[in-house]
């Protein structure tokens, strides 16, 4: 019925191939939300920036999404773009961690942490950049920093669950045990209260559940 009511028209532009691609990508119509945002980038490649987004999140595309991500970033030099909200480092950063280049994510994370430190001060920041600068310093085996930066995000945001959970997980690597027993019951009560990161439409990355926190204290 979209592509009817569209093909009405004496043009389409590319905020309403935009939407068609919205609406297809909710109803499970991806063939037609990707077709319908090729045209989008042609008439707009401002709209690289969702296109990358929604790659990230609703395809795990990870190489397609950083490549939209790119040219969206490079319509811009020395500007911290925002695509569907989120800053584009913070997205880039993602991508690249999932595609497992994480020294380069860490890059990317730290590229938001300045900028937004520098303009509205530290407190201001994304905690969830410095949550997954932890997970990236943790596949790297550094454990202290990864330490250091799960520290970081639950100053910025204390009832941030995830970093409290993955930090809790950090420490029984690092053979602190009773640290680590403090911080998963943390993320454990914060979790009972509502707390975490979530999304109507998709699982977030490293997004914790109640079972995973009650699994890993029971090891105790």
């Amino acid at each position: 019925m979209l592509h009817y009511a569209a093909s009405q028209l004496a043009t389409i532009s590319a905020s309403e191939y935009h939407e068609m691609s919205v609406q297809n990508t909710k109803n499970g119509n991806y063939i037609e939300a990707v077709a319908d945002l090729e045209q989008a980038i042609k008439l707009d490649p401002t709209y690289n920036g969702y296109y990358g987004w929604v790659l990230l999140y609703y395809y795990h595309d990870y190489e397609k999404a950083l490549k939209h991500l790119e040219l969206y970033d490079a319509l811009t030099p020395n500007f911290n773009d925002a695509a569907v909200g989120e800053d584009v480092h913070f997205l880039k950063g993602i991508a690249q961690m999932k595609l497992k280049n994480y020294a380069v994510a860490i890059i990317e994370f730290d590229k938001n942490i300045k900028h937004y430190t520098k303009t509205y001060g530290e407190k201001w920041t994304n905690p969830y950049c410095s949550f997954y600068k932890g997970r990236c310093y943790q596949a790297l085996n550094k454990l202290k920093k990864a330490d250091e930066a799960f520290t970081t995000a639950i100053k910025i945001d204390s009832n941030c669950t995830e970093a409290y959970y993955y930090k809790g997980l950090n420490l029984i690597q690092m053979k602190k045990m009773q640290l680590a027993k403090q911080q998963l019951n943390k993320a454990l009560s914060l979790i009972k209260n509502g707390n975490k990161q979530t999304d109507v439409y998709v699982e977030l990355f490293d997004e914790v559940y109640l079972a995973d926190i009650e699994l890993a204290i029971k090891k105790f």
